[in-house]
């Protein structure tokens, strides 16, 4: 599992690398219903604490890579950002 520095780290890469992939995270969820804030950052945060060391990794690499279409597909798959 990452731990919180990676987690954080990979959210501030996701955020200012990719933009346009940040920008399409829902602001709110069920966890998070409050529509007067923004949770992006801890919805995806919520997504990305139980990779593995070595996806956590994987991913920090797409993102260096500024791969958004591999992110995105990676990033989704986690069991569907929106969930």
């Amino acid at each position: 599992m990452p731990t919180s520095k990676q987690i954080n780290y990979i959210v501030w890469l996701i955020e200012g690398t990719l933009p346009e992939l940040f920008s399409k995270i829902p602001k709110n969820n069920e966890r998070y219903p409050n529509v007067k804030a923004d949770y992006r950052r801890m919805i995806l945060a919520d997504k990305i604490k139980n990779l593995s060391h070595s996806y956590s990794q994987t991913l920090i690499d797409l993102i260096n890579k500024q791969d958004e279409e591999a992110v995105t597909q990676f990033i989704y798959g986690l069991q569907g950002i929106n969930n």
